[in-house]
């Protein structure tokens, strides 16, 4: 799947500081490299599917539709963090901000009375919210430059080229299209923390 994110999640610049590397020869290769391993980041945390549910760990618009088939008190989101909410319609009926209470760091949406308490709802539910986070998580960012090391590291020792990478792996992103596992294992170190749970989307509705 295509890198989903608006940007990447490092800039060159940042890149290159971590390298330690000054001048412009590496820019090209870094450039190139960075959208795969800000895609790695996005798979690893089920944050990479599509427009809806995840759109990386950038700020960006979701939609979901839920079948409440019984009372329930709340909705679970299928991905975190949630900024606000900008609709929230059940059946026909638009609720008010003063219907519902956002827990936005869980992504749960509790339904209330417009005095607070809490309350139960059935049926169609559309939910439009602002998610992902204003800043990318400094952890996620780090394992992106990590990755970035490995891979240099990997280039220097074996040699752009070189048998090991096979003879079309000519570039920095090559290595990251290899599919190493020692690059996984870098970059889940620093972003397992933020793996979404496929399984609330499964249970609780369908995601539009």
């Amino acid at each position: 799947m295509p890198f989903s994110g608006n940007s990447t999640y490092v800039s060159v610049d940042e890149a290159k500081a971590h390298l330690r590397l000054t001048g412009t020869t590496w820019d090209d290769q870094i450039r190139q490299t960075l959208p795969g391993l800000c895609e790695m980041a996005d798979m690893l945390t089920g944050r990479d599917q599509g427009t809806t549910l995840g759109c990386g760990f950038n700020t960006h618009g979701s939609t979901y539709r839920y079948y409440l088939a019984e009372d329930r008190r709340g909705i679970q989101l299928p991905e975190w963090p949630i900024q606000s909410v900008v609709g929230l319609t059940l059946g026909d009926t638009a609720l008010k901000a003063s219907e519902f209470r956002l827990f936005g760091r869980e992504g749960f949406i509790q339904f209330t009375t417009t005095d607070g308490v809490p309350v139960s709802h059935s049926g169609k539910l559309d939910v439009t919210v602002v998610a992902g986070y204003p800043t990318v998580p400094s952890s996620v960012a780090l394992g992106v430059l990590r990755c970035l090391s490995y891979i240099k590291q990997r280039a220097d020792e074996e040699g752009l080229g070189a048998e090991l990478l096979g003879p079309q792996q000519t570039t920095w992103r090559a290595i990251v299209s290899s599919g190493r596992l020692e690059l996984h294992d870098i970059m889940f170190s620093h972003v397992g923390g933020f793996e979404l749970d496929y399984l609330t989307t499964l249970e609780q509705g369908e995601v539009r």
